[in-house]
């Protein structure tokens, strides 16, 4: 297990991330997660702010759901008329059956809080293979 980890880690440095999320802890902890893993990471706490980010072309979108007035499934439909191969990972703390088949309709991998850091992690991994994203590639 440990070297199929070291070979994801390896190959993770040339895939860039977006991460949005609202709260400043959460945003901490998400970038601190993903940068550890080996990618590239631009963290942002507002949906304008992701909106202006997705002009760079990241390989995937890490998203809350709830961001404001918007929300992160907005945000796949933008960041896909830019990029149609970006990868997209939805996380919520308020289950919603709608919010999930939608997630589900984007093709996105849809999460509930409390992230667990592995599981995200191997979402992550399988989102950008899904994708096209350079893991692996």
């Amino acid at each position: 297990m440990r070297g199929e980890n070291d070979s994801e880690t390896a190959t993770a440095a040339s895939a860039s991330i977006l991460i949005v999320e609202d709260d400043p802890a959460a945003l901490d902890g998400l970038t601190t997660l993903m940068e550890n893993a080996g990618y590239r990471v631009t963290g942002v706490g507002s949906f304008e702010e992701a909106r202006k980010a997705l002009a760079d072309h990241p390989d995937l979108l890490l998203t809350d759901i709830r961001l404001g007035p918007y929300n992160g499934l907005q945000l796949i439909i933008r960041g896909r008329a830019i990029n149609p191969r970006l990868g997209a990972v939805v996380v919520t703390a308020h289950p919603d059956i709608v919010v999930q088949r939608e997630a589900e309709r984007l093709d996105a991998i849809h999460i509930e809080k409390p992230v667990d850091p592995e599981q995200l992690l191997r979402e992550v991994a399988r989102a950008l293979a899904a994708h096209g994203g350079r893991l692996g590639s």
